[in-house]
């Protein structure tokens, strides 16, 4: 069994409810499959880097979980085709996963709507 974490980016106008409900869903797709998840959290909504479906922002939620290969194809079919997914982001660990500064990603989002990235070279606009 491989160690892989996944992000996805919601619809940020969706409710807690159905924020919740498709938690358990991606949860009930992990288990179903033999996997075994080991963290998820809500990282709440933080800018996207550029619009998806309009939208200029998204809720986002991270898993960790031990699975089979063929459990990211059947997860990530199923998220092709939920209304609710903006956006998502499946990587393959080699080692335990590294914990990741929320406040920043928001802080550094939200400043990144005053610079642009450009040839890998940081300019003010």
């Amino acid at each position: 069994m491989q160690l892989y974490e996944t992000i996805i980016a919601v619809n940020p106008q969706a409710t807690p409810e159905e924020i919740e409900s498709f938690v358990q869903d991606v949860e009930q797709t992990i288990t179903r499959e033999d996997g075994e998840l080991q963290k998820k959290e809500n990282w709440g909504k933080i800018k996207l880097g550029y619009p998806i479906k309009r939208f200029n922002e998204g809720v986002y939620l991270y898993f960790v979980y031990q699975a089979k290969r063929g459990i990211v194809e059947k997860l990530e079919k199923r998220l092709k085709i939920m209304e609710l997914v903006l956006i998502y982001l499946t990587v393959k660990l080699k080692g335990p996963p590294k914990e990741v500064d929320v406040k920043r990603l928001r802080r550094d989002y939200s400043e990144a709507g005053r610079t642009r990235f450009a040839g890998g070279m940081h300019r003010q606009w």
